[in-house]
This record gives C-alpha cells, sequence and structure tokens, in this order.
C-alpha cells in the first residue's frame, strides 16, 4: 500500500529511468516516482488501464491521503503540498527539461504585491519555507537576466530590469514583516484583498 512507500530508497537510475519513461503530468502536479509500484507501471495495459492512468491513479491516492492542497493560503499551494510529501517521506522530482510559459507582463506595483504575497506564504508556512532564502535565488536571477540582456545586445532594458527587480525585493520584504503592519497597509500591499477578509 501507499503508506508502506519509502520514497527515498529510489535509486538514482531508476529515477532516472521512470523520467525517461515520460511519466510526467500535465497537470502541474509534483512528479514522483513510486519505488514498489515501477515494475506494474511499466507494463502498457492492467486491469484495462494504461500507464498514464495507472500513475495518475497512484498520485491522486497520495494527493488524497496527504490532504491534497491547503484551502486557504494567499500563495504558493503547489509548494507547500509538494513540502508536505517531501516531510512525509516522498520524494518530488525536478524535470530540468520541462518547458512552460507563463507570463503576467506585470508592472512595478503588481510586482510588488505578488511578491509580498508570495513573502506572506512563507512567513505562514514556516515548516516548508524555514531556511530557504528566497533573496539570494532573487539577485542571481537579477545578475543572469542582466548578463543575458547584455550578451542579446539590449542593454537599454537592464535599468527597467532591476527597477522592477527592487519593487519585487521591496514587496517579498515587506510581506515577510506582514505581521507587524497595520491591516490597512496589508490590504494596500497584497494583491489578494479576499484572503483577508476570510478568516484563517
Amino acid at each position: 500500500t501507499l503508506n508502506d512507500l519509502q520514497i527515498k530508497q529510489i535509486k538514482d537510475d531508476a529515477v532516472k529511468e521512470a523520467i525517461d519513461t515520460a511519466f510526467i503530468l500535465m497537470l502541474g502536479l509534483p512528479v514522483m516516482i513510486i519505488h514498489d509500484k515501477y515494475p506494474q507501471l511499466m507494463k502498457k495495459v492492467v486491469d484495462g488501464k494504461g500507464r498514464e492512468e495507472r500513475f495518475t491513479d497512484l498520485l491522486l491516492d497520495l494527493y488524497e491521503k496527504l490532504g491534497g492542497f491547503i484551502t486557504h493560503t494567499i500563495f504558493n499551494e503547489d509548494m507547500i503540498y509538494a513540502g508536505n510529501l517531501v516531510m512525509a517521506g516522498y520524494s518530488v522530482a525536478y524535470q530540468a527539461d520541462a518547458r512552460v510559459i507563463h507570463s503576467h507582463n506585470y508592472g512595478n506595483m503588481q510586482q510588488f504585491r505578488r511578491n509580498f504575497d508570495l513573502a506572506v506564504s512563507q512567513a505562514d508556512h514556516p515548516e516548508v519555507f524555514a531556511g530557504i532564502r528566497s533573496e539570494s535565488e532573487g539577485i542571481r536571477l537579477v545578475k543572469n537576466t542582466a548578463l543575458y540582456l547584455w550578451k542579446i545586445h539590449k542593454p537599454w532594458l537592464i535599468p527597467g530590469m532591476i527597477v522592477k527587480s527592487g519593487f519585487k525585493f521591496m514587496g517579498y520584504r515587506t510581506g515577510k514583516r506582514y505581521q507587524c503592519l497595520p491591516r490597512k497597509v496589508v490590504l494596500w500591499c497584497t494583491m489578494n484583498p479576499s484572503y483577508w477578509t476570510d478568516e484563517k
């Protein structure tokens, strides 16, 4: 049963083989390799169900067992779920070749508000985010983006990118300390005012 699975014991070659077999769902669910079920999953059809359907069944069983996505959070419900998976002894695999087009094209204040909410989520869930420093990843992103813009001969885009990154950083730092702010300020900073009107 799923209760007996020990995902941490998966060997690196089994993980690579399973990923190469394309058990990657396009539903935004974390990719998990179910070690005990791997030989069963590799069969084309079992009980009238194909590989993908059986893999989805396993993911949904685990999703229900762990309580699914948190129902009241401002942001990061997918990361909170993934963190809960890891804390329950499962693994989440990173697929570097996956490509997703995701763009909001936010202005400066929208970036401020989005990153405020991101930080609120992290502050509210230290069980998942404690010890993770998003600032260092942000700094790396700014540096890499500036280098890329220079490399593609568009240096005039660098100042705007730096300004927008500053708004992201200010929103993030403000959100990390949201408990110290008056409610009116919080409501001005957030992108999701309805979150604050619902009881936690």
